[in-house]
């Protein structure tokens, strides 16, 4: 199931919200975030470029944050499946037309922040905590 992007889904977040003015959506549960200073046609493409990435590969995508960083941050505490059920639905940042950044800020493991870096042949990279 392919989600479409348009344009006209996004609005203009509330100032203060994120760190840089953005524009916003939510698709299939999933923020989307572009920032304001690279809204564009090329930029909206690849957003729902990488959402769609993102919602066919999900197990994929978890699993690589488990096997590059989340394992040894939460195996001993948590179990894998502990892990994969409690990071719920994360936030995709379009920073340009061919880098993104998929975040967790609402999981139930502990306070940090789960980000793992995307590149435009979404290629996943960096896997952080943060916080």
């Amino acid at each position: 199931m392919i989600v479409n992007i348009i344009k006209e889904d996004f609005k203009l977040a509330e100032k203060d919200k994120f760190a840089f003015e953005s524009y916003t959506t939510i698709k299939n549960n999933v923020l989307v975030i572009i920032r304001k200073d690279c809204f564009s046609d090329d930029t909206i493409k690849y957003a729902q470029y990488i959402l769609n990435k993102y919602l066919e590969n999900k197990d994929e995508v978890i699993e690589y944050l488990l096997k590059n960083r989340l394992l040894r941050a939460y195996g001993q505490d948590y179990t894998e499946e502990y892990i994969k059920n409690n990071l719920n639905e994360p936030q995709i940042e379009i920073i340009n037309n061919e880098f993104a950044v998929i975040t967790w800020l609402n999981h139930n493991l502990d306070e940090h922040i789960i980000e793992v870096e995307v590149y435009k042949d979404f290629r996943l990279a960096d896997v952080t905590l943060n916080g």
